[in-house]
């Protein structure tokens, strides 16, 4: 410490008869996984999928043009068109939709790998005898 006080054995300091530190010691358990590059990007898709972006954009352009086409008379041609966009955009959604589950099935499938290649190790124990 900066004014030269030492920590007794049972971790207390005390100045002048107050305890001013307690240090409590627990054993803790670190778990490390080994990951490879690929299976990191595989990782790292699942959960930021740019499937399920557009997915929840093709959705909200598929409401706005809903509730256009049920909201105001537009001529025959007009109609036509946003009717047509309507199916590509629910089209694309449920694309993008599948494309996002697969994405995030596929990294669950990894984080089960991961897991079930790892094994225990267990450092700083002395044998008792």
């Amino acid at each position: 410490m900066a004014d030269g006080h030492q920590l007794p054995a049972g971790g207390n300091l005390q100045i002048g008869g107050e305890e001013l530190t307690t240090v409590s010691y627990r054993k803790r358990q670190l778990v490390m996984y080994p990951v490879q590059k690929h299976e990191f990007e595989i990782l790292a898709s699942g959960y930021s999928s740019i499937h399920l972006g557009l997915a929840g954009c093709f959705f909200g352009a598929a409401i706005t043009i809903g509730v256009t086409l049920g909201s105001v008379t537009l001529p025959e041609l007009a109609h036509r068109i946003f009717i047509d966009c309507l199916v590509i955009t629910i089209i694309a959604m449920l694309y993008c939709g599948l494309m996002a589950i697969r994405d995030y099935r596929n990294s669950k499938k990894v984080i089960g790998s991961i897991r079930s290649e790892t094994v225990d190790v267990v450092i700083g124990q002395t044998a008792q005898k």
